[in-house]
């Protein structure tokens, strides 16, 4: 016995085949779509780049300037009026307001730390007697550039930073806390830790950037940091303690 399809069985096999086919192309259509706007979208972040290398470097190469009080007041033990220290803390407000924004995603290692710890620094510090006498930050090179979101990614600064003061004193290198020249480092004068001397060390930080209304600024030092070749050395001159 042969069974065949009745005519309106045909009809809602084909219509079945059609839908079928229908899909398929559609997906098809969807998949393509997807990597064209995946290709389109890297092309148009690594144009992106350069800005992101811009601003990083940008700020990065004024950390050692955020240490200085203005020349006059640079001479270690020298007494520094409340008024200069105020000033200071507000132009460096001002230069992070520049290059940095407020990440909504995280509230570790941001904006606001980096404008409390830099406050500290000359209100704990510096107010009574200057500890720094200069300090100079260059950066290495800027890489690793990698999107996160479709506002976010992330960049690797590598830098130097060298810096004239007293061992004990604390200063900023542009990570998330106040460092000094004691960190790891076992003085040749034993506790005298207000030996003068020039601090080096070449830092290897991560950032996170954000895009704010078309620009790029960064958000966030919570991507961990490395240091190496750091040295301490001793200034020779019979002014090289302050007592």
């Amino acid at each position: 016995m042969i069974f065949t399809l009745s005519q309106k069985g045909k009809k809602s096999h084909m219509k079945k085949l059609r839908n079928l086919n229908r899909g398929i192309i559609l997906f098809i259509v969807l998949i393509i779509g997807f990597g064209g706007y995946i290709v389109y979208d890297n092309i148009r972040f690594k144009k992106e780049k350069p800005a992101i290398e811009k601003v990083v470097t940008e700020y990065f190469e004024q950390i050692g300037e955020m240490n200085l009080l203005p020349e006059q007041y640079r001479k270690v033990g020298e007494p520094v009026p409340r008024e200069i220290i105020q000033k200071k803390i507000e132009d460096n407000i001002k230069i992070i307001d520049q290059y940095w924004t407020k990440d909504l995603d995280t509230d570790y290692r941001t904006k606001e730390d980096m404008k409390t710890e830099l406050k500290r620094l000359f209100e704990n510090q510096q107010l009574g007697y200057n500890k720094i006498q200069d300090a100079t930050c260059g950066v290495k090179k800027v890489s690793g550039i990698k999107k996160t979101s479709p506002n976010g990614a992330t960049a690797t600064v590598e830098f130097f930073l060298s810096l004239e003061l007293q061992q004990n004193a604390e200063f900023y290198n542009g990570t998330w806390w106040l460092n000094t020249a004691n960190d790891g480092y076992v003085s040749e004068n034993g506790s005298d830790t207000q030996q003068l001397g020039t601090y080096q060390t070449t830092m290897t930080l991560t950032l996170e950037v954000t895009r704010v209304r078309g620009e790029w600024k960064i958000s966030s030092t919570g991507g961990g940091y490395s240091s190496g070749n750091t040295t301490f050395i001793p200034a020779t001159d019979d002014t090289a303690t302050v007592e």
